[in-house]
This record gives structure tokens, sequence and C-alpha cells, in this order.
């Protein structure tokens, strides 16, 4: 069994599933709270799981790239999601905890 290709498969898979169950939770909590689903998509307890399932989902797919030009774009991807990451948690003010 390839374990590393196991490891880079699990990698986006489970950033990908972050991400999904984040837009799954926001959205059902704007619901219950009565606001827009796109004024719930602007809140950081949204937008800092989001970008980190994107920071896994892309750091996985660098992983498996074949091409170095193609590492080279997951990972510029992976580091401006991790900045996203960090600034919706750095500056958690907006929408609910």
């Amino acid at each position: 069994m390839d374990w590393r290709a196991l490891a880079r498969g699990a990698l986006w898979v489970v950033g990908l599933s972050i991400s999904l169950a984040a837009f799954s939770h926001m959205r059902w909590t704007a619901q219950q709270m009565g606001v827009p689903l796109r004024t719930a998509l602007g809140w950081d307890s949204f937008l800092a799981p989001f970008f980190a399932g994107l920071v896994l989902f892309s750091a996985g797919l660098a992983w498996g790239a074949a091409r170095p030009w193609e590492t080279a774009a997951w990972g510029i991807l992976a580091v401006l999601f991790a900045w996203q990451a960090f600034v919706s948690v750095r500056g958690s003010t907006r929408g609910p905890r």
C-alpha cells in the first residue's frame, strides 16, 4: 500500500470536508438567527474554518502535483488561504462566536 498517496488524498479530502462543514454550519446558523446567508458568509466565525480547510486542500494538491509549476501554484494558494484564516482568527469581531 502506498501510504504517501493515501496521506495526500486524505489531506485534500479532509480539507474540503472542513470547508463544507463550515459552510453547512453557517447556513444553519444564519437560518436560525434569521440573517441572510450572504451576511453570515462574511462572519469571521465562518471564514476562519473555511479558509483553514482550503489550506489543507491546497497543501494536499501541492503535495501530489506532477509538475513544479503546479506545486508552486497550489503552494501559493495555500499561503494565501493561510493568511486569510489568520486574519479571520485575529480579527474575529464579526458574527456570533
